[in-house]
């Protein structure tokens, strides 16, 4: 599979915004348009990462650079499995470099204990949880 080069990545609409910001994140393609989906219809603008798997490289936020997407949003949705180390890498730096922006995580049971530390201060989704669950989770973050 070829690998694609990260992108500054903008949000559609400019300043003032409308909609509450979330950026999705996901390397699976069907999740994300699912996610897409059931947050747009819930009134929210929606950007979406595909992340270090899809990359082939590290996210640049995590290597001291910047990230337009993340800097923009009002909450995360991050979906990428917490098993990968550049994946909890991307954790870290968006609670470092955006701290007051809720950071929603799917995560497996065993996960929420082996990864505590690090998902100290998220908010858990479980894993497999429906668009409803997902909808209902950024609800709680972005009242």
């Amino acid at each position: 599979m070829a690998r694609r080069q990260w992108s500054a990545g903008n949000w559609r609409s400019g300043s003032p915004r409308l909609r509450p910001r979330v950026l999705v994140e996901s390397s699976d393609a069907v999740e994300q348009w699912a996610m897409e989906e059931a947050l747009r219809d819930a009134g929210y603008e929606v950007a979406v990462c595909d992340g270090p798997a899809v990359y082939g490289s590290p996210c640049p936020l995590a290597q001291g650079g910047e990230c337009a997407l993340a800097a923009g949003a009002d909450a995360v949705v991050n979906g990428f499995a917490l098993g990968v180390p550049e994946n909890r890498d991307v954790i870290r730096a968006l609670q470092e470099c955006c701290p007051e922006t809720p950071v929603i995580v799917g995560a497996r049971r065993h996960e929420v204990d082996r990864y505590a530390d690090l998902l100290d201060g998220c908010q858990i989704m479980p894993f497999w949880v429906n668009t409803a669950g997902l909808v209902s989770a950024v609800r709680e973050v972005l009242p």
